[in-house]
């Protein structure tokens, strides 16, 4: 049986399963490897983590958020559990996202990533009872430029 380290090493330095087309199954042999290593310690995070980042890779998204709550049992603040546990939009499960986004934030108030992925939950959500992220500069700036842009077509409009 390989350890931890060995198995993530070959992982990351395996080229097939880097390229774009790769089939679910490739991930299979680290799947099975970080299982064993998982019978041997089921309270490896590192080990725990992998499992969870291979499941999302195979797109068994059920089963990768089933590994994160198994994490942030263990570590309630894992902030890399919970990004990863509230960045399968897929999913669609908007509101449990923002509420993941939100906790990131209370224990990260600076964590960008957390601010833009709760702003992409909010927008593609298409619901707007769901909380409004709160505003970036980048947001602000966005909106002062549409602003520029719109008032600007307006006195062209009215010139022409």
């Amino acid at each position: 049986m390989k350890s931890f380290d060995e198995l993530s090493n070959e992982f990351f330095l395996d080229d097939e399963v880097h390229k774009e087309d790769i089939s679910p199954e490739a991930y299979d042999k680290y799947l099975t490897g970080v299982n064993e290593i998982l019978e041997q310690d089921n309270s490896n995070i590192d080990a725990l983590k992998f499992k969870y980042f291979i499941l999302f890779c195979q797109k068994k998204y059920e089963e990768g958020i089933e590994i994160c709550d198994l994490v942030l049992r263990k570590r309630p603040d894992d902030i890399e559990a919970m990004d990863f546990k509230a960045s399968m939009f897929e999913l669609s499960r908007y509101k449990e996202d923002i509420e993941i986004w939100q906790r990131i934030l209370e224990i990260d108030p600076e964590n960008k990533d957390a601010l833009e992925q709760w702003d992409r939950a909010y927008v593609m959500s298409d619901d707007n009872t769901l909380p409004k992220p709160p505003e970036t500069i980048l947001s602000k700036i966005i909106k002062i430029i549409l602003l520029i842009a719109i008032l600007g077509g307006i006195i062209y409009f009215l010139l022409k």
